[in-house]
């Protein structure tokens, strides 16, 4: 009875022994990966170049508000004197190979370092080692140099040499826990297999993967960021441009009118305005950017305005013009719309047209046929008619005429044969170009009505899988 309540002993004090270092591991991984998302957090920050966007505030910053009132310093804290240290980064030189030269580095990416790897040390090569293993002492050294760093910088903020940080005192605290559970999880290596050098070398090399891949990734957003904090004033001279009638109406009268012909059932126009659209169905643009603008060209005119869609697939199947298969689909379901317009009018065409920009990420000969039982079609004869010499003449045509008029791709829009820069399109430029009431020549005059009904084609929902 002895011998067995023994051994019960022997096994539950093995399990004890298995378990405790298993959860101090746990740990010290969930400890690390925290350390390094705040580190990369004050990162961002440190930047500028990681704002909020979309009028929300993210659970960082608002920790950062609420902080701020109860005295910490959360934006001082990146622009103080101990924000950043000079460090020696490798860089490449056109006639010394590699060079090492020092660079201003924060202290939070420093950080985020540290955190990425000790959490990949000890996430690779596991818990305890064998007491006499030398590898097992490198990350001894390295977290007992980080917890130093930390006393040395919560002693900077208590004595009030550096700002107050939440986030930053966080990370400390943090990273002191991590230490402590790492000290603590060394103890007791008394068990375990020798730490290899091939295991060792594995892990600082993806350490070294990971910290290189951030800091090109830090390096690449601030230089958009200051790309794009150039190119700002420019941004705000074509805001300005896009709200003066005056220079939209000079702007888009200065180009050179296009003899863009009609076609044989849909001559130009007499007199009125017209508005020629080169699409393709698998345009994202043309399904968001174009049917925008033939919105707000329809309510600037009060209607007074034709609008013409021209097929121009970017698809090699049927658009010689094109150099790759860039648009699989887009063949076949302009030969749909054609197909529809060639059994149900002008009326049926403009409700296919909305529908398969809606449904343009699965055009399939299936959805053609759903399309048009959902319009009342006939799916049988539409599919046919794809094919007909009628529906891939006048796609040929519109091609053809989309070539002479110098559309390279889409959408392309012409107001009155004149292209229209969608870079300066808006409501302004719409209402400009109807009270200047022009036709290809450039006479002013007034339009008759001529509007396709898009009120039923702008309400069908897109078909359901």
């Amino acid at each position: 009875m002895r011998e067995l309540l023994n051994e019960a002993e022997r096994v539950v004090g093995m399990s004890k022994t298995r378990l405790y270092p298993g959860l101090l591991l746990a740990v010290v991984l969930v400890l690390g990966m925290s350390g390094a998302w705040i580190s990369g957090q004050l990162v961002k920050q440190h930047a500028g170049a990681w704002a909020d966007s979309g009028g929300r505030r993210s659970f960082f910053f608002t920790v950062c508000d609420v902080a701020e009132k109860a005295g910490f310093g959360c934006a001082e804290s990146t622009e103080g004197r101990w924000s950043e240290m000079a460090v020696p980064v490798p860089r490449p030189s056109r006639y010394q190979g590699l060079v090492i030269r020092p660079a201003r580095v924060p202290v939070a990416f420093l950080g985020l370092a540290y955190f990425v790897s000790t959490v990949v040390w000890f996430g690779l090569l596991g818990g305890p080692r064998k007491a006499g293993c030398p590898w097992r002492y490198v990350p001894l050294a390295a977290t007992g140099a980080g917890g130093l760093a930390s006393v040395f910088f919560v002693g900077l903020m208590v004595a009030g040499q550096a700002p107050g940080c939440v986030w930053c005192l966080a990370t400390h605290m943090v990273n002191l826990a991590m230490v402590l559970c790492i000290w603590r999880l060394s103890r007791g290596a008394a068990v375990g297999a020798q730490v290899t050098h091939r295991e060792a070398f594995g892990a600082v090399a993806v350490s070294l993967v990971l910290i290189g891949g951030l800091w090109v990734y830090r390096s690449d957003q601030l230089a958009m960021h200051d790309h794009l904090r150039k190119v700002l004033p420019f941004k705000q001279v074509v805001k300005s441009m896009r709200e003066d009638p005056a220079f939209l109406r000079r702007e888009h009268f200065a180009k050179d009118p296009v003899d863009i012909p009609g076609r044989q059932h849909q001559p130009a126009g007499d007199g009125r305005a017209q508005l020629v659209v080169f699409n393709d169905y698998q345009c994202p643009k043309c399904a968001g950017a174009s049917s925008a603008a033939i919105q707000q060209a329809i309510r600037a005119f009060d209607g007074r305005l034709d609008v013409i869609v021209r097929q121009y697939p970017l698809c090699r199947t049927c658009n010689p013009n094109v150099l790759s298969e860039f648009h699989a689909q887009a063949c076949e379901a302009a030969q749909a719309a054609e197909a529809a317009r060639l059994q149900g009018g002008d009326g049926s065409f403009w409700r296919m047209h909305e529908l398969l920009h809606a449904n343009a990420d699965r055009l399939s000969v299936d959805l053609y046929r759903r399309l048009a039982g959902q319009l009342g079609l006939d799916a049988d004869r539409l599919v046919a008619d794809m094919g007909s010499p009628a529906v891939r003449q006048v796609i040929g045509e519109d091609i053809e005429a989309g070539r002479r008029a110098g559309v390279v791709g889409t959408p392309t829009l012409f107001l009155n044969g004149r292209p229209v820069n969608l870079v300066f399109g808006g409501p302004t430029f719409w209402q400009a170009m109807a009270e200047a009431r022009v036709d290809s020549s450039g006479s002013h005059h007034a339009v008759r009505p001529a509007t396709p009904d898009l009120s039923m084609a702008m309400s069908l929902d897109s078909t359901e899988e």
